[in-house]
């Protein structure tokens, strides 16, 4: 019985492997990350890195570097809050850091603390919300 359990919980990867295209290559890792965790995933990829030629990684890493990192804002096509929500939507959690700290140090101090109320607000706000 848990030779059966184990083998459809891991069907997909049979998929990915017969279908062979994006679709499934990311419902696979969309997978990984929702059932392994960071040292799984690790020796996961390693082990199957390993299985490669030292071109084939380079491709590899590429390729999942490319597909993590969503890139710059598009120009506006509506309202500045509505892109900067979809860009959010798509971005890493690194590019975001890094655009909120590179914003936020070229407001002027007068902009910064305007910003820091309205976080502080904020906050309170959902604080009250919550009781």
């Amino acid at each position: 019985m848990l030779k059966t359990i184990k083998k459809c919980r891991f069907n997909f990867i049979e998929n990915l492997l017969v279908l062979g295209d994006e679709s499934s290559a990311l419902k696979a890792s969309a997978l990984f990350r929702l059932r392994l965790d960071n040292s799984d995933r690790t020796l996961l990829a390693v082990s199957v890195l390993l299985s490669c030629d030292p071109d084939e990684i380079v491709a590899c890493a590429e390729a999942a570097l490319e597909q993590n990192m969503f890139g710059l804002p598009l120009p506006p096509f509506s309202t500045p809050q509505q892109d900067a929500q979809w860009w959010v939507d798509r971005a890493t959690i690194e590019e975001r850091m890094a655009f909120l700290v590179t914003i936020y140090t070229s407001l002027t101090k007068k902009l910064q603390r305007d910003f820091n109320d309205f976080i502080a607000k904020e906050e309170k706000n959902e604080c009250v919300c919550k009781l």
